[in-house]
């Protein structure tokens, strides 16, 4: 009579082992992008959101709302949008704040750009990918052109312009914008304004 076997082999054991370790380097990968992508789908959603509350700010106030530091929440804008989103981390990192930069010239009149950005701390690196994802979502897929811009270390969406609607008459001048190593340029009409 044989005695009955008890226990797996050593052999049977890394085998066992080593088919884990290949589903796992397999799932892992798959599921971390996936997890990416889900995040840049809420930031677009999230950006979307602000830049309605925006709008709607400015069709109420005929103003946009004053830009206020990170975790503060813009003066007028709890009745557009809840505050948790200006005082909570984006699904990126980071967190979103609203940006605005007036210029104005005798020649040219003014303007004024109205955004919202998602700004990371110093401690934080913006994740680059995640970014470029969110840029092809909501815009055209160039972080250094369009609506969608990444100057030094924050994202920036720009809303709306609100400019001299005599001077121009465009619906929505963002559209020249472009960025470069001193900052963000716009160009509407014969306007003009930087941000650095």
């Amino acid at each position: 009579m044989t005695p009955k076997r008890q226990a797996f082999s050593l052999v049977e054991l890394v085998v066992v082992v080593m088919i884990l370790a290949i589903l796992a380097a397999i799932a892992v990968p798959q599921f971390l992008g996936t997890r990416g992508r889900a995040s840049t789908v809420r930031a677009a959603q999230d950006l979307r959101v602000i830049e309605q509350a925006v709008l709607m700010y400015y069709s109420a106030y005929n103003e946009w709302p004053v830009p206020k530091p990170v975790g503060v929440v813009p003066n007028g804008m709890s009745e557009f949008i809840k505050d948790d989103v200006f005082l909570n981390p984006t699904p990126l990192g980071g967190a979103y704040r609203l940006k605005e930069k007036t210029t104005t010239s005798a020649d040219t009149g003014s303007v004024t750009l109205s955004g919202v950005a998602i700004r990371w701390s110093v401690e934080e690196t913006a994740p680059l990918d995640l970014c470029l994802g969110l840029d092809e979502l909501i815009d055209d897929g160039d972080l250094r052109t369009g609506r969608m811009l990444m100057p030094n270390k924050r994202l920036l969406m720009w809303v709306q312009d609100s400019t001299d609607a005599s001077a121009t008459g465009a619906s929505n001048p963002a559209a020249n914008l472009s960025v470069s190593p001193s900052g963000v340029s716009a160009s509407v009409g014969g306007l003009s304004a930087s941000l650095n």
